[in-house]
């Protein structure tokens, strides 16, 4: 065998290292994300006048999170209700006849990709069945029982991926709050509520802390300063993911995308784009208690509970809501890994190209005899 590589395969080898780096530093590196996010809500009356009343949920800042700059531009009554996962915000206002209001609510996101853990309490309802988690049922502590060894680390990883190879995605809207980990256990079916819920339930049947959390997937901009806007909607996919506590801290881990080879990526580890509103349940009651309000003061002329999270109401039917939200990207960590790490690699392959791409003299000495 030749010694050195021929020029056309050292020259294939060095091109395909140099994807791999690419791709690798643009993937798997640590870096963070930056978005700022704008929610714009658009009231108009036909006629007449009428009291306004809005309701919004902003997310807090988290473990893996940091919301900053929250900016409220609004000409009537604010008030700013505080949460533990979530901040309310209540905009009150007179709209006369002919006239718009428009609230327009805007922050900025910092998200990591990469590996997360972090130290906080480990609660009594970690531990118990929830609504929609029966982590005491017979047939769901069986099945945790034929899943699980005795490492916690690897027992919540078994689960993860029993959860994500069990049950398949069902196409279609449905509401992650009412779903039930029961229900998909024994259907096999379910959205990203299904997949969560019967991944906690079976952590919890096994005496592992877990935890359930909404929140919103952000759009994959790449390109620095792009963005998405959409009218009566959010541009982030509304969605539900885990939170698990073992002897190194808390994490989490995402077993609607987990199947396939690559699980591992959507374990323990976040990709920059999952923005949490908190426990399902804690951010239900915030909404509900929102809802409440609004409806004391009118008639609900606006609500969702998705993506966007608003309800808006008026003292009368004449007035009408459009909301309307967008995405835009700032920093964004990848690039600058994939940068240096393809300027250390090309210098590497430069120092080293007599050896990967060019022949041995050798071999050039014989060829030429020849």
């Amino acid at each position: 065998m030749n010694r050195y590589l021929g020029g056309s395969l050292g020259l294939i080898l060095c091109l395909t290292l140099l994807v791999v780096v690419t791709f690798g530093s643009f993937l798997l590196l640590p870096a963070q994300l930056h978005y700022h996010i704008e929610e714009k809500y658009l009231f108009s009356i036909e006629e007449g006048e009428a009291a306004i009343y809005l309701g919004i949920l902003i997310p807090k800042s988290g473990p893996y999170q940091e919301v900053k700059n929250i900016m409220i531009s609004w000409d009537g009554v604010q008030e700013r209700d505080n949460k533990r996962y979530v901040e309310v915000i209540k905009l009150t206002e007179e709209l006369r006849d002919g006239e718009d209001q428009e609230a327009l609510v805007s922050y900025d996101v910092i998200l990591p990709q990469g590996k997360v853990s972090w130290e906080a309490p480990v609660e009594e309802f970690h531990r118990l069945p929830q609504r929609g988690i029966e982590s005491d049922h017979p047939s769901l502590k069986e099945a945790v029982s034929q899943i699980t060894t005795s490492s916690a680390l690897e027992d919540v990883y078994r689960i993860y991926k029993y959860t994500s190879d069990y049950l398949i995605y069902s196409v279609g809207e449905r509401d992650c709050t009412s779903s039930s980990a029961l229900t998909a256990y024994m259907t096999r079916t379910g959205a990203c509520g299904e997949f969560a819920k019967l991944m906690v339930s079976l952590c919890r049947a096994s005496g592992l802390p877990a935890q359930m959390i909404s929140g919103i997937v952000l759009p994959d901009l790449v390109i620095y300063g792009s963005s998405q806007t959409r009218i009566r909607e959010h541009p982030g996919e509304s969605h539900a993911w885990v939170e698990f506590y073992t002897d190194g801290g808390w994490t989490m881990a995402d077993p609607t995308v987990g199947s396939g080879y690559l699980n591992w990526l959507h374990f323990g580890r976040n990709d920059g784009h999952y923005l949490s509103y908190g426990e399902f349940e804690q951010e239900g009651k915030a909404y509900v208690e929102m809802q409440r309000w609004a409806t004391s003061q009118g008639n609900i002329i606006g609500s969702e509970y998705a993506s966007l999270k608003f309800v808006a109401s008026a003292d009368t039917n004449q007035v009408s809501i459009t909301p309307s939200s967008s995405i835009k990207k700032g920093w964004d960590g990848r690039w600058a890994n994939t940068l240096v790490s393809l300027t250390l690699t090309t210098f590497i392959l430069c120092k080293l190209r007599n050896r990967f791409i060019q022949p041995s003299s050798n071999n050039a000495g014989i060829e030429k005899t020849q």
